[in-house]
């Protein structure tokens, strides 16, 4: 749970955890992971009263933390938000597991923050997330994808273009079998997903 009155960062909220490389935070609809020299990475960027939050850590041994009394800042930067082409409904299932990836066509790594990955079990749509850029030491554009559904869904990929407002025409060559919280790949060992045209 979340205790505090007030908004903070995901980094000031989790100060006292003295978090390990490969912690991991998340919520209904975002999640971010911790290494050292990056901080907090992902799309959960803010710490909000009155919601839930899961912390995975990676350490082995018995971690305790008190949430900062409040805020030290005087104001928390509001998240920027990247318009979505696909929104999924997060009601419809109880479960969800995340996939950190870097996305290549016809084998080329793509660095376009205007490309947005759509999960999908079938027709249905059950995550999204668009590319964005993690800097020094990773240096890649990745995408942090909160994925719905139940155990053994088959979760297959589509890419939309914001810049050319279209659905790519593109051949998926990437299935992922759902497991309830399951992380599939890290900030700094992202998976793949590829593509061919």
């Amino acid at each position: 749970s979340y205790p505090i009155a007030n908004s903070m960062s995901v980094e000031e909220a989790f100060a006292g955890a003295n978090p390990s490389n490969g912690d991991y935070v998340k919520s209904q609809k975002g999640f971010a992971q911790y290494y050292e020299g990056l901080g907090w990475t992902g799309t959960l960027k803010t710490m909000t009263p009155g919601m839930g939050y899961m912390y995975q850590n990676t350490s082995g041994a018995a971690k305790t933390f008190v949430y900062p009394s409040a805020s030290m800042s005087k104001s928390v930067n509001e998240e920027e938000v990247l318009e979505s082409y696909w929104t999924p409904d997060e009601t419809l299932y109880p479960n969800n597991m995340t996939v950190i990836t870097t996305v290549t066509i016809d084998s080329v790594e793509q660095s376009n923050t205007r490309l947005e990955v759509g999960a999908f079990c079938g027709d249905e749509l059950r995550g999204s997330g668009r590319l964005q850029y993690v800097p020094a030491p990773v240096n890649k554009y990745e995408a942090f994808i909160m994925i719905y559904g139940e155990d053994n869904d088959s979760i297959t990929f589509k890419l939309y273009n914001h810049s050319a407002a279209s659905v790519l025409d593109l051949v998926c060559n990437d299935i992922v079998a759902f497991k309830v919280n399951e992380t599939i790949g890290s900030v700094v060992e992202p998976h793949n997903i590829s593509f061919s045209t």
